[in-house]
């Protein structure tokens, strides 16, 4: 229940609020939607210092985050892609996913320590303070060093319009396509299969369950950081991202004793952020600036929307079977779309035309720019900034 309210309102209306980054100032956008988790947090903090804590307040709360989730979510990539030329948009995106995933793996022992010595209550009071450095770094930006991105005004069919550039152009639809194929039956499972893995599998406890969440942290770390190294996103790459998940759950679901486990679990770590930063990147470097909100909100509900679903397939997969068939689902998975990869080379596709709508709906003061890109897109003339290479997939 409470995945699906939090994740709900992205896998329905992440693609709406995606448009909401094309349409406003990110900062400005960004700024609003830390203060709605500040207020949201603050709530949760209020009602677990009162004597008798609000179950119906704390789904409304969590409503609301799920909510601002669809918009925080394509909206803080965008600004990633605001900071950096294209040549050091991959790195930039590297450096963002390994500083998430050390978050990810200091966050919850310091949560723990807090939990323990000051209490629940402390847990929200100190989370709800910690948005307020976010807004403290985004008023300290320097605008004038941000990318310029034009604004498009509100205007009917936008959200369809943003289905179908993604459609046209070959690279984008592909890699949505495989971040959808992954996010349902790969990404989002090992969530749900790890603790029944090691308490059925490993008759561990909730130590051996840290330790091996902790494990594929360090190796999301280690995807994050060989991340920074890649400067031209090939088709190949991917092919080889799904072969080491595919070898990453194999190992895990046939692992004899532990330390193979252990191995493959840091493997399986490093596969998911790699191709997660290559992901990414791929579909920031292919989105014109108009579009770019539109196609990153639809990352945003290929990988995290479909959290939900994923979560009640692994489910589904434990009860049925057991939790090392449950791991080995996904690892045919990678498998087949690595083969479908090899076996379907595309020729280099041209960039998608931004359509005659967006020259039309663009802000006034913009609307020369977009139209001049446009034109240099039809002709075949247009180059992104910094010179960074891609190739067809």
């Amino acid at each position: 229940m409470y995945t699906a309210v939090r994740f709900g309102p992205l896998l329905l209306f992440g693609v709406h609020a995606g448009l909401l980054t094309d349409r406003y100032d990110h900062l400005k956008l960004l700024m609003v939607t830390q203060s709605v988790y500040i207020v949201s947090v603050g709530a949760l903090a209020i009602s677990a210092f009162s004597a008798s804590p609000s179950l119906a307040l704390l789904y409304g709360t969590v409503l609301v985050r799920g909510i601002t989730l669809a918009i925080d979510n394509p909206l803080r990539r965008s600004v990633v892609r605001d900071l950096v030329p294209d040549a050091e948009l991959t790195n930039a995106i590297s450096i963002n996913s390994t500083m998430h995933t050390v978050a990810r793996f200091i966050g919850p022992a310091l949560a723990g320590l807090v939990l323990v010595t000051l209490g629940a209550a402390w847990c929200f009071a100190l989370n709800a303070t910690s948005y307020v450095a976010v807004i403290v770094s985004l008023l300290l930006m320097d605008r004038r060093l941000l990318r310029f991105v034009p604004r498009v005004e509100a205007g009917p069919g936008q959200v369809i319009e943003g289905f179908r550039y993604a459609w046209r152009n070959r690279r984008i639809r592909r890699t949505l396509i495989m971040v959808t194929v992954l996010g349902v039956f790969v990404l989002n499972t090992w969530d749900v299969i790890l603790p029944v893995y090691a308490q059925k599998t490993f008759a561990g406890d909730a130590r051996l369950y840290g330790f091996l969440v902790s494990l594929m942290g360090f190796g999301a770390f280690a995807g994050g950081v060989a991340g920074m190294r890649l400067t031209v996103i090939r088709g190949s790459f991917f092919r080889w991202a799904n072969a080491l998940l595919a070898v990453s759950f194999a190992i895990v679901a046939f692992a004899p004793v532990l330390p193979a486990a252990f191995v493959g679990l840091g493997m399986l770590g490093a596969g998911a952020t790699a191709f997660q930063i290559a992901a990414q990147s791929r579909l920031q470097l292919e989105a014109e600036d108009v579009m770019s909100g539109r196609i990153l909100a639809l990352y945003s509900v290929a990988l995290v929307g479909v959290r939900p679903v994923g979560g009640m397939i692994s489910g589904w997969l434990v009860d049925f079977a057991d939790p090392r068939a449950a791991f080995l689902v996904p690892g045919v998975v990678c498998a087949v779309v690595a083969l479908s990869l090899l076996l379907t080379r595309p020729a280099p596709a041209r960039r998608a035309e931004v359509p005659e709508v967006l020259a039309a709906t663009a802000t006034a003061g913009d609307r020369a720019d977009t139209e001049a890109a446009a034109s240099a897109i039809v002709r075949g003339e247009a180059t992104r900034a910094g010179g960074t290479t891609r190739r067809g997939m």
